[in-house]
């Protein structure tokens, strides 16, 4: 994973973000810094970019092709989906 976006889930808020793919790990738990209300990056996403990037990592050993990879995880948030 290289590039990927981390955006605020809050309504209203349009704060969006495009990072390296290993900088996700210094939005967890932050709030948004426009809005300070809604967290980046939660536990469960963590988990979910951690094992995004296994994928990838088996896909690129056995010869896959890199393809675009979109991960909504609104519903991974309490009260959202």
């Amino acid at each position: 994973m290289t590039n990927v976006q981390v955006k605020c889930d809050e309504a209203g808020c349009g704060w969006i973000l495009g990072i390296e793919a290993e900088q996700v790990r210094d939005w967890h738990n932050k709030t948004c810094p426009q809005c300070g209300k809604g967290i980046i990056v939660n536990d469960a996403e963590i988990i979910l970019h951690a094992v995004a990037g296994a994928l990838e990592a088996i896909s690129a050993t056995v010869g896959g092709d890199k393809k675009t990879m979109h991960l909504d995880t609104a519903k991974l948030r309490k009260g959202r989906g």
